[in-house]
This record gives C-alpha cells, sequence and structure tokens, in this order.
C-alpha cells in the first residue's frame, strides 16, 4: 500500500489534511486496520509512536481494497483540531516551540496469500511565519515510512 496526501507545498494550502492508502500490488488487499493520529511533541524530538500492533485493535469490518484503487485513513483538519480547537499547542506551534506530526498505519492481508504487511507513514507540518501550515515533510523516527 503506498500513502498519499492531499497537502502540497504551497501558500494556497488547504485546512484539510487526508491520507489514503492506494493498493498498487497484484491482487485485492484486505484492510484489517487503517488509522492516523496527530502528535505535537517539542520542536527538537520526534512522535512517539502508539503501539499499533496491539492484536485486539484489529477492524471487525474489514474492507477490500481493488487493484489501482484506494481507501481513507484518516484526516486532520488544521483549524479545528489547532487553531481554534487547541489554541495553547498551535502557538507553541508557531512559536517554534512544538511541531506537528501526522502518523499512522496501514495492516493489510495480501489477497492471493493472506500474508499481513504493514506501512507505516510520518510527516511533519510546514508551516509559514504566520503560523499557516504549507504543506508535509516525510521523516520521523525509525521503523517511519516503511512497508514490510
Amino acid at each position: 500500500m503506498l500513502i498519499t496526501h492531499n497537502a502540497e507545498v504551497s501558500p494556497t494550502f488547504k485546512n484539510l489534511i487526508e491520507f489514503r492508502a492506494t493498493n498498487y500490488g497484484r491482487s485485492p488487499a484486505r484492510i484489517l486496520r487503517a488509522e492516523m493520529h496527530a502528535s505535537y511533541p517539542e520542536v527538537d524530538q520526534q512522535p512517539n509512536f502508539i503501539d499499533y500492533l496491539e492484536k485486539h485493535l484489529i477492524y471487525e469490518h474489514q474492507e477490500w481494497v481493488p487493484v489501482g484503487k484506494d481507501v481513507f485513513v484518516g484526516q486532520f483538519s488544521v483549524n479545528s483540531t489547532l487553531t481554534t480547537g487547541n489554541p495553547p499547542i498551535w502557538k507553541d506551534v508557531v512559536n517554534g516551540k512544538k511541531k506537528v506530526w501526522l502518523h499512522g498505519i496501514v495492516i493489510y492481508a495480501d489477497g492471493l496469500s493472506d500474508d499481513t504487511h504493514i506501512t507505516k507513514f510520518c510527516y511533519h507540518c510546514l508551516h509559514g511565519e504566520s503560523g499557516a501550515i504549507s504543506g508535509l515533510i516525510m521523516d520521523g523516527p525509525t521503523g517511519a515510512n516503511k512497508c514490510t
């Protein structure tokens, strides 16, 4: 699964960041789990990844994704989550004390073999002097941004 997002580095950046997983494999994939989270650590730290592999967190309803199609993973609204939703954290982001990290996981089973695969992703948000988010940079701790 390839993770994509709609956050282009641009002055006309949209408020809502959406992540999707696209199946570029050779067979349909069964999504066992797909989610994203936001973290706001100090600027010199990377996010503390949640233990995504807990077995009790596998979806009960498991969606099939045909080859070439995608599935929603998660979204992040800059305005409702930070600027109006949590002004103290937003102030720390604008003042350069904290970073906004968006990270997540897609666990899926191959449709031919039923082998389980994991895709982890991690990005931090870029922002200008005004604080407006202007895009994402792929980054993160060891083990982020890889597929198994």
